[in-house]
């Protein structure tokens, strides 16, 4: 990692939700901030990882449809709603198994 590349495990250990939510800029360490983010649960994440859906690369739609089913806040089942009318089917059929699994606990 370069020297302004952004320590993501030092911000996941120390809940530093805002500054990974700002690495999600950064194609070298994004798929690590969205993981990061994932296991920290909050729900400050859902926002930037939403506007993530409208990015072109599909693998990055993909990880956050992905992120979004394992994260119980009726704002991430907006936005995996929203990524139904994705134009790739895969990110489509991910959103609706999402939303099949994030069905309980919601708050």
């Amino acid at each position: 990692m370069g020297i302004l590349t952004p320590n993501i495990a030092k911000l996941k250990h120390e809940k530093r939700v805002n500054k990974l939510v700002k690495t999600l800029r950064n194609n070298h360490v994004r798929h690590l901030a969205i993981e990061a983010l994932v296991e920290l649960n909050d729900r400050r994440a859902v926002e930037p990882l939403k506007y993530l859906l409208k990015n072109k690369n599909r693998h990055v739609r993909l990880a956050v449809v992905s992120v979004l089913g394992k994260m119980p806040y009726r704002s991430a089942i907006k936005s995996l709603c929203e990524a139904l009318q994705d134009d790739d089917y895969e990110i489509r059929e991910r959103a609706i198994l999402a939303l099949g699994m994030n069905n309980k606990g919601l708050h």
